[in-house]
């Protein structure tokens, strides 16, 4: 009995540390014509995002991520980066020693069903006020 309650103290104590900490917003990124849904979830750690979407239009970079200003919202940058069609992807938002990391883990997911295909994908994160996107460093991706 003593040993079970041991591990089961110590899975808490484990899962306590391993749990992200910050808010987690998720939303759903679609190409320009609605097709290839592909869930983000993103987790701030800042305390400064309010809130995520699909960015509208095409999207506008390369393979690697990038960040720019939202042309209709201050508050607002557009992250764009490259994924296959059925990938699976999360962000992190962190503050770093001049501004703000943003990490782009994508997670190639293939099988049945699934396009070998790469899609430039676009989001919208908007913050509690304005953050340049020269000041977010992003990494990761494909």
């Amino acid at each position: 009995m003593k040993v079970a309650a041991a591990y089961v103290l110590l899975g808490a104590v484990a899962a306590a540390c391993l749990a992200p900490g910050g808010t987690v917003f998720k939303a759903t990124v679609r190409q320009p014509d609605g097709s290839y849904p592909l869930e983000v979830v993103l987790g701030d750690h800042t305390g400064k995002v309010i809130g995520v979407e699909s960015a509208l239009g095409e999207p506008a970079g390369g393979d690697l991520p990038q960040t720019q200003q939202d042309p209709d919202d201050p508050n607002a940058v557009i992250i764009t980066w490259a994924t296959g069609a059925c990938d699976d992807v999360h962000m992190l938002f962190q503050a770093a020693d001049t501004g703000y990391r943003l990490d782009v883990d994508a997670h190639e997911r293939i099988g049945l069903g699934c396009t070998a295909q790469l899609l430039f994908r676009a989001m919208q994160i908007r913050f509690s006020e304005p953050i340049s996107p020269d000041s977010i460093i992003a990494s990761g991706g494909r």
